[in-house]
């Protein structure tokens, strides 16, 4: 039994191509071999950000030969009366890739058919390495391509530089991408040099003495361990909020981790633009102290050389010192001009070209959540509380902050009102009304907020719906999947009932009122989205 090992490099792949290989790549190899007819062992897949990488294991050095036999027309029509083959039985010997005078007749079931009889001759399966990487390589479906060359249409996530292929630890030539394939690697961009490859399963060990560590898997456990150990130096432990260890985990070959320094002035802003800043920009990972504060340090993860930590350290400092600037004048200008300048921007922000005006959408949601409110039956005060969070809700759109850090809304809303003094639980509302973002997202904290989040949603679903912006198997653009399951979620969790039909008559009312061409076939588009829910709804139970 013997390995083949597979190697594609690449300029450095963005962190969604890697997962997107990881997903496909042994489905396609497993396939490939199948299709090969050679029986394997485990398949194991590597993916780092300059690399797509296969390991089979236990696979034959041959293909077997085979005999196959193949039934072909009834002997009537294969030869005619006078015994020669007719076009029929010419055809079908052609195709099966034999002469026709080879056809045997035999009989089946009392019928006489001819049969096309040929032996397979055993196939080193080296030689059949060539297909297998086509096959897998060729397979890859991104969801982004770039194409480079001279117009010779190469397509892949980024430009293909090196290829490795080897069977029983010898290297298979063939020609790809412009290409030919060798046993030639290569290690570490800055720490690494140019690796030749031989056995499969000494392909982790050669990389690793590279500064390579092709496997994710470990990738992940050198990457975890070193946040944990350089945290606990701190007197503190990392979070990872906005889950950007899944991405940094494919943007980096030699992992580790650096400690960097937050200025005590940028300290007085909103917790979560500080986090914000951090992950959503720059991919760092805040610390918490024990007393639950954020401490004025963060945690990176590089990919350079470790001897240099501290100027590495000191460059990423800077780049979010500078990101941070930007945010706390953002949030001095937003406070600045204040809730009523910032709503009056929503008048020339486009919501959608269909569905008016970001003001427009506001008016909307403000009477929704006041109708939601009422239908599932919340005090009066309660009712009016979702009319003004309502009316709040999209009041960021307008706002600076927002514009640089768009994970931002609706906690920036919330922050600007609390500050202008609207009531705690208003504010609330503004900032969960987006809630739920998935299906592992917490829901709004309030009844109030609850509302507001479902008035947002069921706005998003019916005017898409009467407009014909309705998802396909493969395109949802607006998210409109996760907005029906977040009403699914929100409505099983508070146990009310709240009727849907009249709150997509509402909305499709409003729309018309303002002017949106929604006045076509209403009652499709509503037994659309009434499917649309249900579906949701059963998904969810399953």
């Amino acid at each position: 039994m013997s390995d083949l090992l597979l190697e594609i490099g690449c300029e450095e792949l963005p962190a969604s191509a890697c997962r997107e290989a990881l997903a496909q790549v042994p489905g396609l190899a497993a396939k490939a071999l199948e299709a090969a007819r050679l029986t394997h062992g485990d398949i194991a897949v590597y993916v780092a950000p300059r690399r797509i990488a296969v390991v089979a294991t236990g696979l034959p050095d041959a293909r077997e030969a085979r005999r196959i036999e193949n039934r072909g027309p009834a002997r009537q029509a294969a030869f005619g009366a006078d015994g020669a083959p007719t076009k029929a039985a010419e055809g079908f010997a052609r195709g099966q890739g034999v002469d026709v005078t080879a056809l045997e007749v035999r009989d089946v079931d009392g019928r006489e058919f001819v049969f096309a009889v040929r032996d397979e001759p055993a196939t080193p399966a080296a030689d059949l390495v060539p297909d297998i990487a086509e096959a897998v390589i060729g397979g890859i479906r991104f969801g982004k391509n770039m194409r480079w060359g001279d117009g010779t249409g190469l397509r892949f996530s980024r430009p293909v530089r090196w290829i490795v292929a080897t069977f029983a630890g010898t290297p298979v030539t063939f020609t790809r991408f412009g290409l030919v394939a060798g046993a030639v690697s290569q290690g570490h961009r800055f720490l690494g040099a140019p690796v030749t490859l031989g056995e499969a399963g000494g392909y982790r060990d050669a990389l690793r003495a590279q500064n390579v560590i092709a496997d994710q898997d470990e990738r992940r456990r050198v990457i975890t361990e070193g946040l944990d150990a350089a945290a606990a130096a701190e007197g503190a432990r990392w979070e990872d909020p906005l889950r950007k260890l899944d991405e940094v985990l494919y943007l980096v070959e030699a992992p580790s981790v650096i400690v960097g320094d937050i200025l005590p002035e940028h300290m007085d802003l909103p917790e979560n633009v500080l986090v914000t800043a951090m992950q959503s920009h720059q991919r760092y990972f805040p610390l918490r102290r024990p007393d639950g504060s954020l401490a004025p340090r963060f945690l990176a993860v590089s990919n350079g050389d470790p001897a240099h930590a501290d100027v590495i350290a000191r460059g990423n400092a800077g780049v979010l010192d500078a990101r941070l600037q930007d945010a706390s004048f953002s949030w001095g200008r937003d406070r600045e001009a204040g809730l009523a300048a910032l709503d009056a921007r929503l008048d020339a922000i486009v919501f959608h070209a269909k569905l008016g005006s970001m003001a427009q959408k506001r008016d909307r949601l403000a009477a929704a959540a006041e109708a939601i409110a009422a239908a599932a039956g919340l005090d009066d005060p309660q009712v009016r509380e979702a009319r003004r969070a309502g009316e709040l809700a999209k009041v960021d759109q307008g706002a600076v902050l927002v514009a640089e850090f768009s994970d931002l809304q609706g906690y920036v809303g919330a922050q600007y009102a609390a500050l202008e003094g609207e009531p705690q639980s208003v504010a609330d509302a503004v900032r969960d009304h987006y809630l739920p973002e998935g299906p592992d997202s917490p829901l709004p904290a309030s009844d109030v907020g609850c509302a507001v989040a479902l008035a947002e949603k069921l706005d998003n679903l019916t005017g898409a719906f009467l407009v014909g912006e309705i998802p396909t198997s493969s395109k949802d653009p607006y998210a409109l999947r996760r907005a029906a399951a977040g009403v699914v979620r929100t409505l099983l969790d508070r146990g009310g009932h709240v009727p849907l039909r009249p709150l997509y008559t509402a909305t499709a009312d409003a729309l018309s009122a303002q002017g949106a061409d929604v006045d076509g076939d209403r009652e499709g588009a509503f037994a659309a989205l009434d499917a649309f829910v249900a579906d949701r709804l059963a998904y969810h139970l399953r």
